[in-house]
């Protein structure tokens, strides 16, 4: 396995009373990746993705384009971590703002919560060690239990993906929250293994939402 393809799942149906599913457009975004993918010079010949049903239904999208040939595999470690299981849990903790519209006030909940699960693990709840054991582990064994493909495609989430590049980078965890919230819903990074280390190629790209037939369409390009 030469290269890895980390893509962020499209947009979930944020505000619903079901979250992890695909809203319309996160569907549009996750069919046009596909078309995308399609024409890549080095095509995808294998698909991994979480167990979490906006991942499946991303995954679901893709595989019409891709070369799989049955070489498609179900992870648990791709999973994000339970976002809202750590809002319940540390919600009366932190302050509630009240400036800006619903998505600005998300983000500073996420942050106060994000730094509470780091510093103060909980009893029932996925530590913050534990999440980054159980992606480093999952990430490490992936080219043995992979082995048949040359290019993989791992369909997940914010969270796992700034936690590989931060891994990949060097950068200290901390910055986990500041890396994952500016990831597009279907953006792309892309790793190449090169003398022994995976290396960071791209990095949330959505060319695929900004071609010339999109330049119109802006709302096409979300990150919740």
């Amino acid at each position: 396995m030469q290269r890895v393809t980390l893509i962020r799942h499209g947009q979930a149906s944020f505000g619903a009373p079901v979250y992890d599913q695909l809203s319309n457009l996160g569907q549009q975004q996750a069919r046009l990746l596909g078309q995308w993918l399609q024409h890549m010079s080095k095509p995808i010949d294998g698909l991994a993705h979480g167990t979490l049903q906006r991942q499946r239904e991303t995954a679901e999208w893709l595989k019409p384009h891709l070369p799989l040939s049955n070489r498609v595999w179900q992870f648990s470690w791709l999973d994000e971590v339970d976002m809202q299981q750590l809002v319940n849990c540390y919600g009366a903790s932190i302050s509630q703002p009240e400036d800006g519209d619903d998505y600005t006030r998300w983000v500073a909940r996420v942050r106060q919560v994000f730094q509470l699960w780091r510093e103060q693990p909980k009893a029932g709840v996925e530590s913050f060690v534990e999440f980054t054991e159980r992606v480093e582990q999952g990430f490490t064994g992936l080219r043995q239990q992979c082995s048949g493909c040359q290019s993989l495609a791992l369909v997940t989430s914010g969270g796992v993906i700034a936690l590989l590049l931060l891994r990949l980078t060097e950068r200290p965890l901390c910055d986990l929250i500041d890396v994952a919230l500016p990831l597009y819903n279907t953006g792309v990074t892309e790793l190449f293994w090169n003398s022994g280390r995976w290396q960071v190629t791209t990095c949330n790209q959505i060319s695929h939402l900004q071609s010339s037939a999109n330049q119109a369409a802006q709302h096409l390009v979300t990150r919740i």
